[in-house]
């Protein structure tokens, strides 16, 4: 278990920092087996801020985490929770992050991760691509739970603040998620809230359903890209 409290991460804000963010955990990058070092190294690119690899646990609170760009392809502009891995985010800002062409813009989790985020506030993240999904939080089968949450001017083609891949609608309680019905919330791929794929009987191979509790969250003035030719 790593826990950091009261800290500010802060990545490049400038249009150099796409090339510059080589490596994936560029801040902290939690690694639980012996090939940890060596795949730092290979420069991936994934969770520019903090990287939780499959069997280790972070807990993020009272803290600030803002401007980091990842790669083109990189997935989790800010932070990656692997399968198998926990992320824990309290009373924490995240803002101005995002992946430049592919998923999640503050935060991607794996298929088997956990996150959950208590009265966090992420503002102004995003996926500039138009094919990218999940301007804030992408989850890929993951399970997510956010209380006491704001999501606010995130912005992708699908999914604006949260883009769910799955098989079907979730578990969620949308009367207490100020913001996403009927809207924001939809089941065909777009969603200026929460989005997910069209809804098929049974799971793709492999596949995991995802599990999404919302709990007094808002979610305001999220943007859906349109496409131009």
């Amino acid at each position: 278990m790593v826990t950091l409290c009261g800290i500010e991460l802060s990545g490049d804000d400038s249009d150099a920092a796409w090339e510059q963010s080589l490596v994936k955990g560029g801040s902290l990058y939690v690694g639980f087996n012996d090939s940890a070092p060596t795949r730092h190294r290979q420069r991936f690119r994934d969770g520019s801020a903090i990287y939780v690899e499959s069997g280790g646990s972070v807990d993020v609170v009272g803290s600030t985490v803002h401007s980091f760009k990842g790669r083109p392809g990189g997935r989790g502009g800010a932070l990656y929770v692997e399968s198998g891995a926990s992320l824990t985010l309290t009373d924490t800002n995240i803002s101005k992050s995002g992946a430049l062409s592919s998923f999640g813009g503050a935060l991607f989790v794996e298929t088997d991760g956990h996150a959950s985020l208590q009265d966090c506030a992420l503002r102004g993240n995003f996926v500039p691509w138009y094919w990218g999904a999940g301007g804030a939080i992408y989850s890929a089968g993951g399970t997510l739970a956010m209380r006491g949450c704001i999501v606010t001017g995130s912005s992708a083609m699908f999914g604006a603040a949260i883009y769910l891949q799955a098989p079907r609608p979730p578990s969620t309680n949308l009367s207490r998620a100020s913001g996403l019905a009927p809207g924001p919330w939809s089941l065909d791929g777009a969603g200026a809230g929460v989005a997910m794929p069209s809804v098929s009987a049974s799971p793709p191979s492999r596949a995991r359903w995802p599990l999404l509790h919302l709990e007094r969250c808002l979610f305001d003035s999220n943007e859906l890209l349109a496409f131009k030719c």
